[in-house]
């Protein structure tokens, strides 16, 4: 198995790309939902590499943000992350996706 030279992107832009790949089962309205969710989520990777990306960057997401947000919004923010990981890992971004 190797990593795909794309694994240079940061989690925000394979986050755009993952959500491109998605919106078209999705309603409009959802769409600007996830968009949203991916903004909040990128200041917390600090433009890393989505290769580079550490469970340190996610529990600082926790930490930070999780106080400060609705569970529901909390819940739909992870979703989110999880489904970016696992693009990454499917399209060979990223070797493994730790849980």
């Amino acid at each position: 198995m190797t990593i795909s030279e794309d694994s240079n992107l940061t989690f925000e832009q394979t986050a755009k790309h993952w959500l491109e790949t998605v919106k078209h089962a999705l309603s409009p309205s959802t769409v600007v939902r996830k968009e949203i969710h991916i903004r909040e989520l990128a200041p917390f990777f600090a433009g890393a590499s989505i290769r580079n990306a550490t469970p340190h960057h996610c529990d600082r997401w926790v930490s930070e943000r999780g106080p400060k947000i609705a569970p529901q919004t909390f819940a739909h923010e992870l979703e989110v992350m999880r489904a970016v990981f696992d693009f990454a890992m499917e399209r060979g971004l990223i070797l493994s996706n730790r849980r």
